[in-house]
């Protein structure tokens, strides 16, 4: 089960053109949506993906929206094993945006709605059933600029 949520503020989510794709690097941005993927089947293992998506602030770039790369949070779930310490990504994802940690709490995008990060453009890369190279633009948290200022 997919859940999205995005910003109340309107705008739109990836209509730019194609061509126009940021170069690798780090970039401001704002928080505008947050994916959630329910029960992931990770081998013997069951997790939610977290996927924020961030809008760049750049005057080139200006209102580009990319996703985050993923970050899973394992959980208990009978028929499947749990180990604490694969959660480290989600950890140090809800540190590095000063979350505080309460057991059975988890990310929701009224949350992170319109705060400021630092994020790392890269490109993940595969070849399609067409046998085409596909190339879309990923992006990793790096740090929290500022809470929504509303």
């Amino acid at each position: 089960r997919i859940r999205t949520m995005t910003e109340k503020r309107y705008y739109e989510a990836n209509t730019q053109d194609e061509k126009i794709k940021p170069p690798k690097g780090t970039y401001d941005a704002v928080i505008v949506g947050l994916d959630i993927i329910e029960d992931v089947h990770c081998g013997v293992h069951i997790a939610d993906i977290f996927k924020p998506q961030y809008k760049l602030i750049d005057e080139e770039f200006k209102d580009v929206v990319v996703k985050d790369s993923g970050v899973f949070r394992y959980k208990k779930k009978e028929g499947y094993e749990y180990n604490p310490k694969r959660n480290w990504g989600y950890n140090k994802f809800t540190q590095l945006l000063d979350i505080p940690k309460n057991k059975g709490n988890t990310l929701s995008f009224s949350l992170i709605d319109g705060w400021t990060v630092t994020i790392d453009l890269s490109y993940k890369t595969f070849v399609n059933e067409m046998h085409t190279q596909v190339s879309y633009p990923v992006a990793t948290l790096i740090k929290k600029k500022s809470e929504a200022p509303f």
